[in-house]
C-alpha cells in the first residue's frame, strides 16, 4: 500500500538523519493524487492529474535548526539532501528560546467526515460535476460560464525521533464558478462548493448562485464614496477571516505584524461573536488530528463573547509566551486549521431588514494591507455589489474600494445569519466557515481620476 510506503520512506529518513549525529530529526510525508477540470465559455477545456510525493524535514542540533522540502524520493538524494541540511545546521546560529520537539507517543482522534472512497476513485466522471455546474449557472441567468474543480486524495505521515508516528488519509474536493451575464464581462457572479465526502458536495448549488448572482449584476450603476452600513458575504467575510488567523498566530503577534499583538484578553467584537479554529471540525476542509510537531490538534476559542482568548502557538512559540502549545505547528510558523465564525440568529432578509440602507458585498479579492500591525486594509469588491434601500437589494453598483481598519470592523458587527457557508478558494488560504456578517460604519472610496 502507498501508506506503508511513505511511512517506510519516512523511517529511512530518520534513521539516516539520527546517523549524522543530530539531536532531533522530524520528517513530515505527504502523499497527493490530484484531478483538476477547468471549464470557459460553457465547455469543459482541460483536464488533467497529479500524483506527488513531497517530504519535508527538520534537523536540530546544538539548539541549531535546518529545514528542507524535496520531491526527490530516490534514496541516494535523500541522503545527500540530509547531509545539506547538517552543512546548514553548522553554519547557523543558535535559535533563541530553542525548545526541543514534543514527546511521544500520542494518541489521535479519528475525525468524521474527512475521508470518502468515492472521491478519491473518481475517474472521468469527474467532468460531469463541472458540466453539472456550468447548466446550473446558464438556467440561472449566465451567458457564459467558467472555472475550476479539484479532487484530491491525501495521504500524510508524520514520524520524529522523540517517538511520534501518525499517519492520516483524507479526500476533498471543490468548485469555483464564474458566471458573466453580459458580453463585456460587467456583470459577474461567482459560486462555490468545498466538502471533504461527495454526498455535501454540490456543484449545481455553487453554478445557480454564479448565474442568479451575475444575473442581478446587469446594468450597474457607479458607487459613490462614503460610510455605509455593509452586509458581507461569506465569501467577502471570509477574506477578511482569513486573514485574521494569520493574525492570530504568536508568530506573526510576535514579529509585529498582527493587530491582535496587546489585545489578549481585551474585547475586539461585540458579545455574540464567538471565533473558533476546529481541527475536529466533521467535513472541514483542513481538519487533521495532529499538527506538524505530532501534538493532538484540539478545538481552541480565538474569540470568545468578543474577548481574544489565546493566540495559535507550536512548542517554540509557547515557549517565548510562557504557555503551552495549542496543536497548530507550523515547525516554525503556528497557524490555524479551519476558521469558523459560529452563527446568529438572523435570516438573511431580517439582517437586510435591521441594515435598512447600505450595500450589500458578495465578494472581495486583492485584500491588502497598507499596515499589519495597526490593521488598515483596503479589498476590491467584486461578483454582486447590491445597493440596500428599506431592507430589500436593489440595482447593482460598480468601482467601490473597502478602505477601513478590521479591529474597527470587527467592533462594529451588528448581526450575522444563523446560515453559514464554508469557503476556500485561491482567495482564501485556510478554510474558513462563516454567515453573512453586517458591519455598520464601513468607509467606501472610489477611484480617482
Amino acid at each position: 500500500m502507498v501508506e506503508a510506503d511513505i511511512y517506510d520512506l519516512a523511517n529511512f529518513i530518520i534513521k539516516e538523519g539520527l546517523k549524522l549525529d543530530v539531536d532531533e530529526i522530524a520528517v513530515l510525508v505527504n502523499k497527493t493524487v490530484e484531478r483538476q477540470v477547468r471549464f470557459s465559455n460553457n465547455q469543459v477545456t482541460i483536464t488533467k492529474t497529479w500524483d506527488d510525493v513531497t517530504i519535508k524535514v527538520y534537523m536540530a542540533k546544538d539548539k541549531r535548526i535546518a529545514m528542507c522540502e524535496v520531491t526527490d524520493i530516490e534514496k541516494n538524494s535523500l541522503k545527500e539532501n540530509l547531509n545539506k541540511l547538517l552543512h546548514v545546521i553548522r553554519i547557523t546560529k543558535e535559535v533563541e528560546g530553542y525548545e526541543k520537539l514534543p514527546e511521544g507517543p500520542f494518541t489521535y482522534k479519528s475525525l468524521p467526515d474527512t475521508y470518502d472512497s468515492k472521491i478519491e476513485q473518481l475517474g472521468e466522471e469527474i467532468v460531469d460535476f463541472a458540466e453539472e455546474a456550468i447548466n446550473s449557472a446558464l438556467n440561472a441567468g449566465g451567458k457564459r460560464v467558467a472555472g475550476t474543480l479539484y479532487s484530491e486524495y491525501n495521504e500524510t505521515v508524520l514520524v520524529t525521533s522523540r517517538n511520534v508516528e501518525a499517519r492520516d488519509k483524507g479526500t476533498r474536493i471543490k468548485i469555483t464558478v464564474r458566471s458573466f451575464a453580459d458580453d463585456e464581462g460587467v456583470a459577474q457572479g461567482m459560486g462555490l462548493s468545498v466538502s471533504r465526502i461527495l454526498s455535501k458536495f454540490n456543484p449545481s448549488k455553487a453554478g445557480e448562485k454564479a448565474g442568479e448572482t451575475s444575473k442581478m449584476s446587469l446594468n450597474p450603476t457607479a458607487g459613490k464614496p462614503g460610510t455605509y452600513n455593509i452586509v458581507f458575504g461569506p465569501y467577502s467575510f471570509a477574506n477578511l477571516l482569513d486573514f485574521a488567523s494569520m493574525a492570530f498566530s504568536a508568530f506573526y503577534v510576535e514579529s509585529g505584524l498582527s493587530p491582535l499583538a496587546d489585545k489578549l484578553n481585551q474585547r475586539v467584537a461585540p458579545e455574540e461573536v464567538t471565533i473558533v479554529d476546529d481541527p475536529h471540525l466533521p467535513n472541514g476542509y483542513n481538519s487533521r488530528p495532529f499538527d506538524d510537531e505530532g501534538v493532538p490538534t484540539k478545538r481552541n476559542e480565538l474569540v470568545k463573547n468578543g474577548v481574544v482568548e489565546t493566540f495559535l502557538h507550536n512548542v517554540k512559540t509557547a515557549k517565548k509566551f510562557k504557555t503551552k502549545t495549542t496543536g497548530n505547528a507550523g515547525w516554525i510558523v503556528p497557524h490555524a486549521w479551519n476558521i469558523v465564525f459560529e452563527p446568529g440568529n438572523h435570516t438573511f432578509n431580517e439582517l437586510l431588514e435591521d441594515i435598512k440602507n447600505g450595500i450589500l458585498i458578495e465578494n472581495t479579492w486583492y485584500t491588502r494591507f497598507q499596515n499589519y500591525r495597526t490593521g488598515d486594509f483596503s479589498t476590491i469588491p467584486r461578483d454582486g455589489i447590491f445597493l440596500i434601500e428599506n431592507g430589500e437589494i436593489k440595482n447593482a453598483i460598480r468601482g467601490i474600494r473597502v478602505s477601513d481598519n478590521i479591529l474597527k470592523l470587527f467592533n462594529n458587527i451588528s448581526g450575522f445569519t444563523k446560515e453559514v457557508e464554508q469557503v476556500h478558494w485561491w482567495e482564501i488560504e485556510t478554510p474558513v466557515i462563516t454567515p453573512y456578517v453586517a458591519v455598520k460604519d464601513v468607509k467606501i472610496t472610489t477611484a480617482t481620476k
